[in-house]
């Protein structure tokens, strides 16, 4: 059997374990996530799962996925207990925390990664609830938001929005520098004071 086939086949057992608990035990978000990691192993230059158990595999795809989404937390839904896949695929708890680690570090899962997480998770994520400016400072956007209202209102009283530290700024003032109307109103300012000068000395 080419590789190719070999891998393709195995992807699909994989698929079809990763969804029979997830349906069973959990839901369809989670199989979906499962399926996409499966697929995303499956396009690796060296596809990890040509080696090893493919119940194990499938427990630990399970495992990592759940360990990012807080699947092990009662206070959570879905819950289910790490145990339970374990037991489910009959493979011990080590062998499936060992090879979760290696997945998370195989796609650099962590808490909140868009790819892997849950539509609860990403919503709920408080990173988005921060914003990183162009100089480098992160800022809630509930300041910026406030921002956004009091240049709009500032505006609005009909006050110029352009700074001293902006290059609009910078632009006005050479401009009222050099302007050459500035500079013919100084010259009739200087022959009026010396026609009035004139006058006081006659």
């Amino acid at each position: 059997m080419r590789d190719r086939d070999r891998i393709e086949q195995i992807k699909r057992e994989l698929i079809s374990l990763t969804n029979d608990f997830c349906m069973e035990r959990i839901d369809e978000e989670y199989s979906d996530l499962c399926m996409r990691m499966i697929d995303k192993m499956a396009r690796k230059k060296n596809v990890p799962f040509l080696s090893g158990k493919k119940d194990l595999w499938a427990a630990s795809i399970i495992y990592s996925i759940g360990q990012i989404n807080f699947l092990f937390d009662r206070s959570f839904e879905p819950f289910v207990e790490g145990a339970d896949i374990c037991r489910h695929f009959s493979v011990s708890r080590s062998s499936v925390t060992n090879k979760a680690k290696q997945i998370r570090e195989m796609f650099k899962m962590s808490y909140f990664s868009d790819e892997f997480s849950t539509q609860r998770i990403r919503e709920n994520n408080p990173f988005n609830q921060f914003v990183m400016l162009p100089s480098g400072i992160i800022v809630a956007t509930d300041q910026i938001k406030e921002l956004l209202i009091e240049h709009a209102s500032i505006r609005t009283d009909g006050e110029s929005d352009i700074t001293q530290d902006s290059p609009e700024y910078t632009k006005t003032v050479r401009i009222e520098e050099h302007d050459p109307a500035s500079e013919e109103e100084t010259d009739d300012r200087a022959n009026n004071d010396k026609k009035q000068r004139s006058l006081l000395e006659f």
